[in-house]
């Protein structure tokens, strides 16, 4: 969730806290959280929660897939080759499988990859309009790297429960990302 402080000062002083939540076997290995906060002024204005998975077996049999929520009327987007290098440069981060299609190579990937923090907020960017002004949490789930140069089909649909928004193949068989904004 975000929260926005009225008449922030930059220069104010920030804690940031991060710290491991909670851990759950599944059949494709263990899974844990990194929970994240930042607080100013004794006010809780940023929080988050990544989870994360340790390939390796376990014994127990595949959960059932969830029903994957697609749109009306999909907006077809281009993501060039040089994706992973621009977002590297703006972010800071520069993870070798984003850069060239030669670094991913050398940890397994046939290309790079589009970061998925650049295609969760390519996602938002896209809903701008729709936002909220605060008060308001992203959540995305994450299915499958998103090769670069790539064409794909995003879909955005009102739900009860709040905007849904996914990102898929150009064929709309397989899903990159899908995500709620509550």
């Amino acid at each position: 969730s975000v929260s926005v402080i009225e008449n922030f000062d930059p220069r104010q002083s920030i804690t940031l806290k991060a710290s491991v939540g909670n851990s759950l076997l599944t059949s494709r290995g263990l899974e844990w959280d990194m929970d994240f906060t930042a607080v100013v002024d004794n006010q809780l204005v940023w929080s988050g929660s990544s989870t994360y998975l340790h390939n390796c077996e376990t014994g127990m049999k595949p959960r059932t897939k969830p029903r994957l929520i697609r749109g009306d009327n999909p907006q077809d987007w281009e993501v060039p080759k040089g994706t992973g290098r621009r977002y590297g440069r703006i972010s800071g981060d520069c993870n070798p499988i984003h850069l060239s299609s030669i670094t991913a190579r050398l940890f397994g990937f046939r290309s790079a990859i589009a970061h998925g923090m650049w295609s969760k907020t390519r996602c938002l960017a896209a809903l701008e309009k729709e936002l909220p002004e605060a008060g308001y949490s992203v959540d995305v789930s994450f299915y499958r790297p998103l090769f670069l140069p790539s064409k794909v089909k995003f879909y955005t649909r009102q739900i009860e429960t709040g905007q849904h928004f996914s990102l898929f193949n150009a064929r709309g068989e397989k899903a990159y990302l899908v995500g709620l904004i509550t």
